[in-house]
């Protein structure tokens, strides 16, 4: 019988899937129906998480209390949030072993009402859904730099930008070379965004003027 580092080698594979975005004050956020790719019995449903406190009434480092993907509660993976003033930006990663079904409701409940909320999700083919490692970074400057990653199957970087005075845009980079999958600013200075990376190295991201940054990243072997 193969061991289960044996099987997470011949099986890890990843691919970014959708994304979504809610921006009414509340706690609970439904995102109904989400594409979570074709089903397999080693597949993980890996969701980046990002939200926009517009109250601050959270502390650093905090983020959600729970996901769950299809009624399959996720375990967190790793989080992050900084504040600044009256407002706080957090990103977070969560895992959920789901092998049936290539559409789920995917529900994030927040311990505050915050301003908005969005998930980023990918399809994960991995023994086990454990990551080798993760890093999460906060900062109030234009770059975010994780921790050093050593080469991997399979990597997923996302983060949240915040931009005080213009429109947030973003740039991924990292001796990992990221590649991003999508960006969304649905939230006017605040950018939601993910990248995926296999390289050994950092992994980055900026944006021109940008004051605030939550970011998290893992890998699987």
């Amino acid at each position: 019988m193969l061991n289960q580092g044996v099987l997470n080698s011949i099986l890890t594979e990843q691919a970014y899937v959708t994304n979504s975005t809610q921006t009414p004050d509340q706690s609970t956020y439904t995102f109904s129906s989400q594409s979570i790719g074709v089903a397999d019995s080693f597949r993980h449903v890996i969701v980046g998480v990002g939200f926009y406190d517009g109250t601050n009434s959270m502390s650093d480092g905090d983020g959600p209390a729970s996901v769950t993907v299809g009624g399959v509660s996720a375990t967190l993976i790793n989080q992050e949030s900084v504040g600044s003033g009256s407002e706080r930006f957090g990103a977070s990663l969560w895992r959920a072993h789901v092998p049936t079904g290539t559409t789920a409701d995917v529900v994030v409940v927040l311990p505050e009402t915050v301003s908005g909320c969005n998930v980023g999700i990918h399809r994960l083919i991995h023994a086990s859904g454990a990551p080798r490692d993760s890093d999460a970074v906060r900062v109030s400057t234009t770059t975010a730099t994780t921790k050093s990653f050593s080469a991997s199957k399979a990597g997923i970087g996302y983060a949240i930008l915040r931009e005080d005075g213009a429109a947030a845009s973003s740039t991924w980079g990292g001796t990992a070379s990221p590649t991003e999958e999508y960006d969304d600013t649905p939230l006017g200075f605040n950018m939601f965004t993910s990248a995926s990376f296999t390289d050994a190295g950092t992994v980055q991201v900026s944006g021109t003027g940008i004051d605030h940054i939550s970011l998290v990243a893992a890998v699987w072997s």
